[in-house]
């Protein structure tokens, strides 16, 4: 429904998002870190204005989807992916650009996106980048500073 009424714009964010719940459901989560401790899990495609694009209830690990979106990209960036597979034919060739945080940018993620001709940015974690990819140390990044490629 959300797409049907999607005017294209861009920017699109893509994160969690906790809705609060007490009651009792097999799909409820508990997130120590968050402001929303209780509640369902939700991935969500956003524009950058708020307009919420697409979005999926976490189940848990036991459910997956798609098995080989889930094996190449991992449990956090699938919905992701799924989702983006299923952008409406008039939307998949618009060169939208992509932002999320460090859960999900990832190598495959990116060579993804690159590939289907769209941009993504997002802090990537040291650990998840591929052996021989040339990363600065702390201190070094430190001394060039911010926003550093």
């Amino acid at each position: 429904m959300c797409r049907k009424y999607f005017v294209s714009e861009k920017n699109l964010a893509f994160d969690e998002s906790m809705v609060k719940y007490y009651g009792k459901h097999s799909c409820k989560q508990f997130l120590r870190a968050k402001p929303i401790r209780f509640g369902y899990k939700v991935w969500c495609l956003n524009t950058v204005t708020g307009y919420l694009i697409d979005f999926e209830i976490y189940q848990g690990k036991s459910v997956t989807l798609d098995i080989d979106i889930e094996r190449n990209f991992g449990n956090a960036v699938a919905p992701l992916v799924k989702m983006i597979e299923e952008l409406p034919d008039n939307l998949k060739y618009f060169p939208f650009s992509f932002y999320f945080d460090n859960l999900f940018t990832t190598f495959s993620l990116l060579s993804y996106l690159r590939l289907k001709r769209y941009g993504g940015t997002g802090t990537i974690r040291g650990n998840l980048l591929p052996r021989g990819c040339p990363l600065l140390g702390k201190k070094r990044s430190s001394e060039k500073g911010k926003g550093l490629l």
